[in-house]
C-alpha cells in the first residue's frame, strides 16, 4: 500500500506541474501577444526554431510551448506508470501501460505529420 501511495504522489505531481507550467506559459504568451502585437509572418516556424523563438519572446512560440507541455504531460504520466508497474512486477499492467504509451506516441506522430 505504501508503494502505491508513492506512485500516485509521483503521478499527481507530474500532472500538476505539467498543467500549471502549461497554463503559465500559455498565459504569458497570450499576455505578450495582447501587449505587443507581432508582425504576421513571425507566427510560423519549425519545431527546431522553437527554443530560439522563445528566447526572442515570440508570443506564438510561448503559446506553442504551452500546448507542447500540455501534450507531453500525459505521456510522462504513462512512463511513470510503466516504470512503477515494472518495479512492482505487475506484468499485466506494465503491458497495458506500454500499449497506452505506444498509442499516445503514435497519435502524436500521426497528428504531427497529418497522416
Amino acid at each position: 500500500m505504501q508503494k502505491e501511495d508513492t506512485v500516485y504522489r509521483y503521478i499527481s505531481f507530474i500532472l500538476k506541474v505539467g498543467m500549471y507550467s502549461s497554463v503559465l506559459v500559455l498565459l504569458s504568451g497570450f499576455l505578450l501577444l495582447i501587449s505587443f502585437p507581432v508582425l504576421e509572418g513571425i507566427n510560423s516556424f519549425s519545431l527546431s526554431e522553437l527554443p530560439y523563438q522563445i528566447v526572442k519572446l515570440n508570443p506564438y512560440a510561448l503559446i506553442n510551448s504551452g500546448i507542447l507541455i500540455l501534450i507531453i504531460t500525459p505521456v510522462l504520466r504513462v512512463i511513470v506508470a510503466m516504470i512503477s508497474f515494472s518495479h512492482e512486477k505487475e506484468r499485466r499492467y506494465f503491458w497495458i501501460a506500454t500499449g497506452v504509451f505506444f498509442i499516445l506516441v503514435g497519435s502524436i506522430i500521426f497528428s504531427a505529420f497529418k497522416i
